[in-house]
């Protein structure tokens, strides 16, 4: 039988997530043929275990090895045929209709590649987790300070070109997007035929960027719907690793630039970077005071961890901003290697 919907959850020692995230599945299946599948991603927690007895009907492909979110989205999008793809991380828990109504809105324009819904942290609250705008200098500069949200919103705009997130304004009704958060989106076949596949280099974080990204060149949409929502449980797959989180953020960030702007332009980032960090590094003492508003209190921790990252990797800049073409996979790489270690 021709599958309409292959839906993939990838986890990584996270059982009880996983379980939660497959009885919101079963709870709310799509009405087309589809199968569920989990890539179990080296896990040591008994995932194995809760599946064979608890979800005998979904199908397992283990790697032996931990892969990252790059490679295990390769693999999703390879383990059957089908006319869409959706692809999740164990942190999510669909809601009544959420895999029809996305079903629905992506079949409705065939230039739609990628479609997610709207973003519900586990009390109901919207959170805003999609890209309004690709990264860019622009981006990235303004994303370390505070006015230029603030600008946005006093205007009244929906998204901003400086910003890489729209406001909540946006989540109103249906849209264009530039990226879906990497968590939940539904995804196209055909996007895969025309553009190929995940770059499995991404370790952690931007390889939907960068998917999607190389599909709207080729004249591919990234849609928002809000007739579809997932409850997300924020960092919940990625709990353990707040300071490696910067880590793998910042080095992915540069991978995406070399691969899409070419060195020069990430070397400008390298620098961009360190300077507003270094700008901002006394303030970054204040970030502990009370009663600081707690936009403005992440602002500055987010910009304490990313001058920490570049100061630590000071004497690996060069290779950091070296061109995609000379540079390796992450995992043949001693740069990232060291990186990814978090040493």
């Amino acid at each position: 039988m021709a599958l309409d919907l292959l839906v993939c959850v990838t986890s990584t020692d996270n059982r009880e997530l996983l379980r939660d995230c497959l009885a919101s599945i079963m709870a709310y299946p799509p009405s087309c043929p589809h199968e569920v599948w989990v890539i179990d991603n080296a896990s040591a927690d008994g995932t194995s275990e809760m599946l064979a007895s608890e979800f005998p009907t979904v199908k397992v492909s283990r790697n032996e090895t931990r892969l990252g979110v790059g490679a295990n989205r390769k693999k999703a999008v390879s383990l059957g045929r089908a006319g869409y793809y959706a692809i999740m991380s164990e942190d999510i828990r669909l809601m009544e209709g959420t895999l029809d109504n996305l079903l629905s809105a992506i079949a409705s324009d065939p230039r739609i590649g990628f479609i997610t819904g709207r973003y519900l942290h586990p009390d109901g609250s919207l959170q805003n987790p999609c890209y309004a705008n690709y990264p860019s200098l622009l981006t990235e500069a303004c994303r370390s300070l505070v006015f230029p949200r603030f600008i946005t919103h006093l205007l009244g705009l929906r998204a901003a070109p400086w910003d890489l997130w729209p406001t909540r304004k946006f989540y109103d009704g249906p849209g264009q997007l530039a990226c879906a958060n990497g968590c939940f989106y539904m995804a196209r076949a055909e996007v895969f035929d025309d553009v190929g596949s995940f770059d499995e280099w991404f370790f952690m974080y931007y390889e939907e960027v960068e998917m999607m990204l190389r599909a709207y060149k080729h004249g591919w949409k990234v849609w928002y719907t809000p007739s579809a929502s997932v409850l997300h449980s924020e960092h919940g797959s990625t709990t353990s690793m707040s300071r490696r989180r910067t880590l793998h953020h910042m080095h992915s960030l540069y991978h995406l630039f070399n691969k899409h702007y070419g060195a020069p332009r990430t070397r400008q980032l390298w620098w961009a970077k360190t300077i507003i960090g270094a700008l901002f590094s006394p303030l970054m003492l204040l970030s502990h005071l009370p009663g600081l508003p707690g936009r403005v209190r992440a602002k500055l921790s987010m910009n304490k961890e990313i001058l920490y990252w570049h100061l630590k990797h000071w004497k690996m800049r060069d290779e950091i901003v070296a061109g995609v073409d000379t540079h390796p996979p992450a995992s043949s790489c001693p740069v990232c290697r060291k990186i990814i270690s978090g040493k």
